[in-house]
């Protein structure tokens, strides 16, 4: 499989996943606290208008679905920095599967706001704001998907193995691949 060697064109595909890591995580952690807050200062607003009738002016589940979402997300992007630095493989499988999860949602919120566009509307700069946004993040987000799939790839190929298939064993009743002698530092990420 082929693979990017650098990120940005200067740097190594380690020094960008940790970038990516960093910058990821700072991101998740402010959405995170920014959903929370919402449904925090939403509730005075409940409590003090008489005519919401005890009711929220929003969704508080989107904020709740947000927040949690954001925290896991938080969770696998600060993990992808030590797993890059002690080359722990199967620690960066959750950022990659919470990258493929962030470019579904933004593919999902450029229709709904390109359709929501169609629509006569009085928010229209701000539904065109979310398009141009969201537009901009999705190479992003694929580019950084590449490049931790890239250096995942890599640090297995200097390890010679191949990450998350099975090995070729002689024996059916074997458990460790054939090359390696049980030794974590040779055998993880080998599914036998």
């Amino acid at each position: 499989m082929r693979y990017l060697r650098t990120f940005c064109c200067i740097w190594d595909t380690r020094i960008g996943c940790i970038v990516i890591g960093y910058v990821s995580g700072a991101l998740s952690v402010a959405c995170c606290v920014g959903s929370i807050l919402r449904l925090f200062l939403g509730l005075p607003l409940v409590l003090q208008n008489d005519d919401a009738q005890g009711e929220f002016p929003f969704n508080p589940l989107f904020f709740v679905f947000s927040a949690a979402f954001f925290a896991f997300h938080t969770i696998a992007s600060f993990s992808l920095i030590p797993a890059v630095k002690e080359g722990q493989g199967m620690f960066i499988v959750p950022i990659v599967v919470m990258l493929f999860i962030d470019i579904l949602l933004d593919c999902i919120a450029i229709t709904v706001l390109g359709m929501m566009l169609g629509r006569q509307n009085d928010i229209e700069e701000f539904l065109t704001a979310g398009v141009i946004i969201s537009s901009i993040l999705m190479p992003l987000l694929i580019y950084s998907v590449l490049i931790v799939i890239s250096y995942f790839e890599e640090m297995f190929q200097q390890l010679d193995q191949v990450p998350l298939q099975k090995s070729k064993s002689q024996g059916k009743n074997e458990t460790t691949p054939s090359n390696s002698t049980g030794d974590s530092a040779t055998s993880f990420g080998t599914i036998v």
